[in-house]
């Protein structure tokens, strides 16, 4: 009988996953058409199940000459002798896993990773905020380790994480009806920064801000800008609106945006002047 039809009568182990320690010679047997040969090789603790179905970990497992009483070959599977691991992979996984670390370490150094949705994680965190400057985890003062924990570094508990993402989107979309309601339509074209900087690089009296207060709330949302100019700069200019509401342009000047009390100051200053 074949390898293939010895695996395909005795089945597959399903239940087992292939992990480091955990994933034996006895599994692999089972799944490959070896089963009848396990009890040989673990002569102390065979038992009718072969020990797979409790997921109980064997206590020793077959080494040197063992593998001679068994048809089983492992070489064939591994290309060398089980024994041989640690002489055959090491030096090689020694290379291998500096290049990994070097490209992991790029990973997770904050210079290199943005802080983007499914790409800065966890563990991006703790290299930053949680583990020693060496990489390793903290200790109190009697030495035990600080386990991290999530809820202490978001303030909230996770799982209300995609709660808490859409009332925050609902309330950003809230946000941008009030924006678009009381902030003035001007021209997608004109750089504002550099309209409202001065030759030495400054920003002018009358700004942006001015242009708000100048424009009444209810006016915003069918005023649309047509042209701006300055008539004093820095603190004066001028911008022309159209009016959709009233389909006709409007001028309006902008300056310096005085408050209450500014305006009493300037009140008082021009009696005594």
């Amino acid at each position: 009988m074949s390898e293939d039809e010895r695996s395909h009568e005795s089945g597959p182990v399903s239940n087992w996953t292939v992990r480091v320690d955990e994933y034996t010679w006895e599994v692999f047997m089972s799944e490959y058409g070896y089963a009848d040969e396990i009890s040989v090789l673990y002569p102390d603790e065979a038992d009718d199940q072969l020990g797979l179905d409790t997921n109980e970990r064997r206590s020793r497992g077959p080494s040197g000459d063992d593998w001679d009483r068994v048809d089983f070959d492992p070489t064939a599977y591994l290309g060398h002798q089980p024994d041989d691991v640690a002489n055959t992979l090491l030096p090689v996984a020694g290379d291998a896993a500096d290049a990994l670390w070097d490209r992991f370490a790029e990973y997770v150094d904050p210079e290199t990773t943005s802080v983007v949705k499914d790409i800065w994680s966890w563990e991006h965190y703790k290299w930053e905020y949680y583990y020693e400057a060496n990489g390793s985890r903290p200790r109190d003062s009697n030495g035990d380790i600080v386990h991290h924990d999530e809820k202490d570094a978001l303030g909230f508990d996770p799982d209300t994480l995609e709660g808490r993402l859409a009332a925050g989107n609902d309330a950003a979309l809230e946000l941008d009806d009030v924006v678009e309601e009381r902030t003035v339509n001007v021209r997608e074209e004109i750089d504002e920064d550099e309209f409202f900087s001065t030759a030495a690089g400054n920003m002018t009296v009358a700004n942006r801000y001015d242009l708000e207060k100048t424009v009444p709330i209810e006016k915003k949302t069918h005023f649309r800008e047509v042209e701006r100019y300055w008539v004093n700069k820095p603190y004066a200019y001028v911008v022309i609106f159209h009016s959709e509401k009233e389909n006709e342009k409007k001028y309006c000047m902008v300056e310096p945006y005085q408050n209450e009390i500014e305006l009493e100051l300037q009140e008082f200053l021009s009696v005594l002047y």
